[in-house]
């Protein structure tokens, strides 16, 4: 199942790492960029795995999407995107 967030020019993404999920998300991608004219810039995309993903799905995720990864996000729209404990913390600054 793909879940998602759209925020103006920025989107989230989230899907289980199979094949046939990254497979769906490219058609979608691709579909958007037929239906809008607008183009995805996939060297501007990152992907980022949950600690239980092996090396070896994730180039094969980074194979079927063309995207580079990353540990994780520092910050999306401004907000830290791993939190932890310190909820209170984060949220008055």
């Amino acid at each position: 199942m793909i879940s998602h967030l759209f925020f103006a020019d920025d989107n989230l993404f989230f899907f289980q790492n199979k094949k046939s999920e990254g497979e769906a998300l490219k058609r979608i991608l691709r579909s958007y960029e037929e239906a809008s004219g607008q183009q995805v810039s996939l060297a501007k995309s990152e992907l980022s795995f949950s600690g239980n993903v092996e090396e070896e799905e994730k180039q094969e995720m980074v194979g079927i999407l063309g995207m580079k990864t990353v540990m994780q996000h520092d910050k999306y729209l401004g907000l830290p995107t791993l939190i932890g404990r310190a909820k209170k913390a984060v949220s008055h600054n």
